[in-house]
């Protein structure tokens, strides 16, 4: 995907045709029909609140991508539009080098899309961010 502003387009009302998307994860326009996960969507929106970054991980088919779609993205959409909030938002898959592709979509989020400079300059900084987590990790542990 790529990096776009939220806007009230994840907002639309209609009903999807079916309640259950099957196999395949739920989308934005889904949002109505997706439920359950609540807590776990005010969790993301507490700690994105917090820290401005958070990342989504776990095992294939555990709903990441419905938690984001459906649930994350809606939610911020409307929160956006009773505060006026400017969020952007942007998702990557891991495949081809997941630390790139993160960068790639920090590049646009910014304006510089096709900057392959500035790219590696952003995957620098999160090397240099991945050090000092595990440096701080050590040291809890120890």
């Amino acid at each position: 995907m790529t990096a776009e502003p939220v806007n009230s387009g994840l907002l639309r009302s209609g009903r999807p045709k079916s309640p259950y998307p099957g196999l395949r994860p739920f989308e934005v326009d889904e949002w109505s029909i997706f439920f359950g996960r609540e807590q776990m969507v005010d969790e993301v929106i507490d700690r994105l609140a917090a820290h401005q970054l958070v990342m989504i991980h776990g095992s294939s088919g555990s709903g990441k991508s419905s938690l984001v779609r459906a649930g994350v993205l809606p939610k911020l959409a409307r929160q956006h539009m009773r505060a006026g909030t400017p969020w952007k938002t942007c998702s990557i898959r891991p495949s081809g080098g997941p630390l790139w592709n993160l960068a790639k979509e920090f590049a646009a989020l910014d304006g510089y899309a096709d900057d392959i400079e500035r790219v590696r300059q952003i995957v620098a900084q999160l090397i240099a961010k991945r050090s000092r987590c595990r440096m701080w990790r050590a040291r809890l542990k120890a």
